[in-house]
Parts: C-alpha cells; sequence; structure tokens
C-alpha cells in the first residue's frame, strides 16, 4: 500500500533504513518515483531505464569494482503493477550481466540480490514527498519523508561510503538536498557530504538516463556542483571539457537570473515605483545606479568565467564594456534584451 491508500511511507521506508544500518553497502542508490513507463520489456529501452541505469551497470560490472557492494532502493508507488515485469525484467538482466539475481520478499520487501549478496535492490511501493514538496496541501495522510533521507545519508557517511539519491518523480531534489546539507556545513563536514552524497536536480524523466554519469574526482569521490560557491566552480575551469560544459550551463544560468531580477528592479525604481523583487544587496531607498552597481557586478563575475572558457570574443568584450560604461545611453529594454542576447 501507498500513501494515496492510507498506509504513511514511513511504515515501509523505517524497515529499509534499519536494515541499511545493520547492513551497509558500499555504494547505495535511492531512485524515487523510477516506476517503469512500460510492462512490455521490447519498449524499455536503456533511455528510460531507470531500474539499473546504465552507470550503475558499468560500475557493477567494472572488474575493478568485482568486490564492492551495491544497495539499490526503489521508491514508486506503482511498482506492486511491475512485479511480473521486473521478474521478466531480471531474467533478462541476469542473462546479460551473467549475475544471478534472485527474487525474495521474506522481509516484507520485493527484493532482488544476487546468490553473493553483493548486489541488492529493494522496492517499495510507496508514493514519497520530501524538502516541503508544495503538494502538500493535495494529499490526504500527507508526511513528509526527508527523513528516511537524511538517515540514509547519516548512515552512508557513518561507514564511509557512497550514496546517490535521484529524483524521477517530478518533484525538485533542490530543497531536500539543502535541508540535509545544511547540517553537514554547519557541523564543519561539509567535503564529507559533498565528496560522498551526490543528490541529482538534473537528470529527469525526459532525459535519457543512458546518458547520466556521476562525475568523480581522481580520488574517487563525487563533484556536487549545485552545492559549490563561485571560487570553488572557478577553481574547476579548464580541468576538463565535461566540466567546462557544466560550469557554462551554471553560469549562463545565473548571468540570466541576475539580469531578470536586478535590471526589473532598476527599471521599476527609474520611475520610482516599488522593487518588484526582494533582494539582499539593497532595498526601497535605492537608487537606480546602485541597483545598476550590483547587476555589473554580478554579471562581470559571470563573464570573467565565460572568458576564461574561450568564448568571450574581442567584439563581444568590446560591445559589454560600452554597454557596462554608458547604460544610461540606453533605453532600458533595450540594454536588457541586448544583455539577454549576448551569449546566445
Amino acid at each position: 500500500m501507498d500513501q494515496m491508500s492510507g498506509l504513511p511511507a514511513k511504515f515501509l521506508l523505517a524497515p529499509v533504513y534499519e536494515y541499511s544500518v545493520a547492513n551497509p553497502r558500499e555504494f547505495n542508490y535511492v531512485a524515487i518515483g523510477s516506476g517503469p513507463r512500460y510492462n512490455d520489456l521490447a519498449k524499455f529501452t536503456p533511455d528510460i531505464d531507470q531500474i539499473l541505469p546504465k552507470f550503475l551497470i558499468d560500475d557493477i560490472m567494472n572488474p575493478l569494482k568485482k568486490d564492492t557492494t551495491f544497495r539499490i532502493v526503489h521508491i514508486d508507488g506503482r511498482f506492486n503493477e511491475f512485479i511480473p515485469f521486473l521478474h521478466a525484467y531480471f531474467d533478462l538482466k541476469s542473462k546479460q550481466m551473467g549475475i544471478n539475481l534472485v527474487f525474495n520478499d521474506s522481509e516484507e520487501m520485493n527484493v532482488w540480490r544476487s546468490d553473493d549478496h553483493r548486489i541488492e535492490i529493494i522496492f517499495l511501493p510507496v508514493n514519497m514527498y520530501h524538502g516541503r514538496d508544495e503538494r502538500i496541501h493535495y494529499i490526504n495522510n500527507y508526511t513528509d519523508d526527508t527523513w528516511f533521507l537524511e538517515k540514509m545519508v547519516e548512515t552512508t557517511l557513518q561507514n564511509k561510503n557512497k550514496i546517490i539519491i535521484q529524483e524521477f518523480s517530478g518533484q525538485s531534489i533542490s530543497n531536500t538536498r539543502r535541508i540535509i546539507y545544511d547540517k553537514y556545513l554547519m557541523s564543519g563536514q561539509k567535503d564529507l557530504f559533498c565528496n560522498s552524497v551526490l543528490m541529482d536536480d538534473e537528470c529527469h524523466c525526459g532525459m535519457g538516463i543512458d546518458t547520466f554519469s556521476p562525475m568523480l574526482k581522481p580520488d574517487g569521490s563525487f563533484y556536487h556542483f549545485p552545492l559549490y560557491n563561485y571560487n570553488e566552480m572557478r577553481s574547476l575551469v579548464g580541468t576538463d571539457p565535461q566540466i567546462n560544459d557544466i560550469l557554462k550551463t551554471y553560469f549562463l544560468r545565473n548571468y540570466r537570473d541576475a539580469l531578470s531580477l536586478h535590471h526589473v528592479n532598476y527599471t521599476r525604481k527609474l520611475t520610482n515605483a516599488p522593487l518588484m523583487f526582494n533582494t539582499p544587496e539593497y532595498n526601497e531607498q535605492v537608487d537606480p545606479d546602485e541597483i545598476m552597481h550590483v547587476l555589473i557586478t554580478k554579471l562581470g563575475d559571470c563573464i570573467q568565467i565565460f572568458n576564461t572558457l574561450g568564448f568571450v570574443t574581442t567584439d563581444i568584450k568590446n560591445k559589454i564594456d560600452d554597454m557596462f560604461s554608458k547604460y544610461r545611453e540606453y533605453k532600458p529594454h533595450e540594454w536588457r534584451i541586448a544583455m539577454g542576447k549576448m551569449f546566445d
């Protein structure tokens, strides 16, 4: 049963946490909303396979990790509908991987394990809500299940292991990541969290899961880009082409967010209208030029990264310099549009 049928998720989640404490694994993977799209194996292609994503299979089959233990936990209220499919799926995967994955439900869970218990895949037919989910007002018997993810992270780190948590239901994991991360930040354990815990907010149902692979440092720890500050992100420029692409996307988002927020406030203050957005950089008594100074500083930080990444041409630089120094000579909406298209 799931939350929608009256049983709070904790009655299924708690035994998994307690079992994980008693039986730790070196690599842990928690997937939320990972139920299959189809009951037909022929349609269940690698790009939608959230049960054993390609990166997990690659890890499991890696000769250098032949002794690494894996626990995979899938959480989705629809799993009871897919038990026959899962039997067929694991029969196929057992043949493809050369690893016998055997069904076991003696612990009131749907579990597949390898003969040597090195690999364990647990299915929980429950809907999970976390991180102050906005759907709280529309769900009967709602419980906030953030505690489960907190505890799974806690036991993983206590055992010096690793965990990846991915959200596929359409809910963002950003709030939950911040809630859990802040506890480790406050206790001086930021690096421990960032290196060993990956809570992914990018790989959703619309993306091919077969293209996802966690980025690892040379020592095998995770890169956790959403939790890095500006200087930490900047220090990574040029270390790897894939990281450069991530940094470009990250700072382009920051660039456009800053432009949207502060330039709207700037144009409103030109007409003595109240600010549209509250921000810690200034208050209602601010002068328009002060807002523009804040905006130019924030855009400039991003542009420095773009320049290091090598896509600030001489023409772009000259145009930016002109627009920064002569912003009063431009019509505000034309200035904003031109700056927004600068790095298209």
